[in-house]
C-alpha cells in the first residue's frame, strides 16, 4: 500500500504539473489574442510580422529642350523663288534634334501666324501629314529617338500674294513624351526677305516713251494688265525705265502702274537729253509752208503732236501758246500729255487749238 500510494501521488503531482502548464499554455495565448485585438489586427499573430514599405517609382521629368537645338533652319536669309503660278516660294531646311534621354512623338506642327502656338488644333499639319513633309535622319514614323534628329531636305513657306516687305515667321512643334505628356517648342524667328520682283503692271492705260517725260517721242501705247519688266529708274522713282515682252524700251509713268520694289531697290538709269520745245519734220514730198497751227498747251507739262495729211510732222510742245508752220491742208492728230492721256481728231492750217487736262 505504501508503494501504491506513492506512485498514486506521483501521477497526481504530473497531472497537476501537465494542467498548470496547460492553463499557462492557454494564458499566454489569450494575452497574445488580446493584444492582436488591440491593434486592430484581423487575425492570431504568434510571431512577430516584417512591415512592408513601398517606394513610388518617380515619373521622368522632361529635360528642357533648347530652342537652338530642336529647330534649326539653315541658310538665312532666305530667298524667294516665283513659280508660274505666279506663287512666291521660300524654301530651306528644317532640323529638329531631340536632345532628351527618351523618344518624343510628333503630335502637330504649324506657324505662329495661324494660331498653332496657342492651340494645337489650330496647327496646320498633324502628325500623319507631318511625316509625309520629312525625311528622317536617323528615323521612321512621327517618333523622334533619344539623342537623334529628324530632317527635312526641302521645306517651304508659299504665298499667293505679292509680298511688299520681308515677312517674320516662326514654326511650332507640339510633341509628347513616352507618358503622353503633351509639350511644344516654338522655333526663333525666320526672316523671309521680301523677293526681287522687277515686274510692273499697267494700271491704267498709259505710254512708254523715249525718255522719262511728256516732253519725249511716245513709242507705243500699253492697256490695262500690261506687264514689263523694271530696268531703272529717274526723278526718285517717278518714271521707270522698262523693256516689254517684245523687247521695245522706253519709260512709262511710274503712277501708272504696279510693282512691289522699294525706290531704293532699282538702280537709277541714264535717259537721253529732253528734244527741244518745237521739232517738225520734214515734209515729204516737199511742200511749202504757208500754213499755221496756232496751240495752246494747258495741261502743265508737256505734249508730244502728231499730224498725219498732206505731210507728217511731229511736234514736241512746251507749256503756253506756240504758232506751228504746217503746209496748208487738213490733218488727222494724236496728242499725248498730262502724264500719258491721249486726244485725237483733225485740225486745218490756219485753226486754233487748245490741250489741257480733265
Amino acid at each position: 500500500m505504501k508503494t501504491s500510494i506513492a506512485k498514486t501521488q506521483m501521477f497526481l503531482s504530473l497531472l497537476s504539473l501537465i494542467v498548470l502548464s496547460c492553463n499557462y499554455i492557454n494564458q499566454m495565448a489569450a494575452s497574445s489574442t488580446q493584444k492582436a485585438i488591440d491593434v486592430g489586427l484581423t487575425q492570431t499573430a504568434l510571431f512577430p510580422t516584417a512591415t512592408a514599405t513601398s517606394t513610388p517609382i518617380p515619373t521622368p521629368t522632361p529635360t528642357p529642350i533648347p530652342l537652338d537645338l530642336i529647330l534649326q533652319f539653315e541658310p538665312n536669309p532666305i530667298e524667294a523663288v516665283k513659280n508660274d503660278d505666279g506663287s512666291w516660294v521660300w524654301s530651306y531646311t528644317f532640323l529638329i534634334y531631340n536632345p532628351n534621354s527618351y523618344p518624343v512623338k510628333i503630335a502637330a506642327f504649324g506657324g505662329d501666324s495661324e494660331g498653332c502656338a496657342d492651340d494645337i488644333n489650330s496647327c496646320q499639319y498633324g502628325a500623319a501629314e507631318f511625316i509625309q513633309w520629312f525625311i528622317y535622319c536617323d528615323a521612321v514614323g512621327e517618333e523622334i529617338p533619344a539623342e537623334k534628329s529628324a530632317c527635312d531636305t526641302g521645306y517651304w513657306y508659299r504665298t499667293t500674294d505679292k509680298p511688299t516687305e520681308d515677312m517674320i515667321i516662326r514654326n511650332i512643334v507640339w510633341y509628347r513624351d513616352p507618358s503622353g505628356n503633351l509639350f511644344k517648342v516654338i522655333g526663333e524667328p525666320i526672316t523671309l526677305y521680301k523677293p526681287y520682283d522687277p515686274i510692273a503692271t499697267v494700271n491704267d492705260t498709259t505710254y512708254l516713251w523715249e525718255g522719262p517725260g511728256t516732253e519725249y517721242r511716245a513709242i507705243t501705247t500699253y492697256e490695262l494688265g500690261t506687264q514689263v519688266t523694271i530696268t531703272g529708274q529717274a526723278f526718285n522713282c517717278g518714271w521707270l525705265q522698262v523693256i516689254d515682252d517684245n523687247y521695245e524700251t522706253g519709260w512709262v509713268y511710274a503712277p501708272d502702274m504696279l510693282y512691289s520694289m522699294a525706290c531704293s531697290e532699282i538702280s537709277e538709269a541714264s535717259y537721253p537729253e529732253p528734244p527741244p520745245t518745237k521739232i517738225s519734220a520734214t515734209a515729204t514730198p516737199s511742200c511749202s509752208l504757208d500754213g499755221t497751227l496756232s496751240i495752246q498747251n494747258d495741261t502743265g507739262g508737256s505734249v508730244t503732236l502728231y499730224l498725219s495729211g498732206p505731210t507728217g510732222f511731229t511736234f514736241y510742245l512746251g507749256t503756253g501758246s506756240t504758232q506751228l508752220s504746217i503746209c496748208s491742208g487738213t490733218y488727222s492728230y494724236t496728242a499725248y500729255g498730262c502724264g500719258g492721256a491721249t486726244d485725237t481728231g483733225t485740225m486745218s492750217a490756219g485753226e486754233s487749238h487748245t490741250f489741257f487736262c480733265q
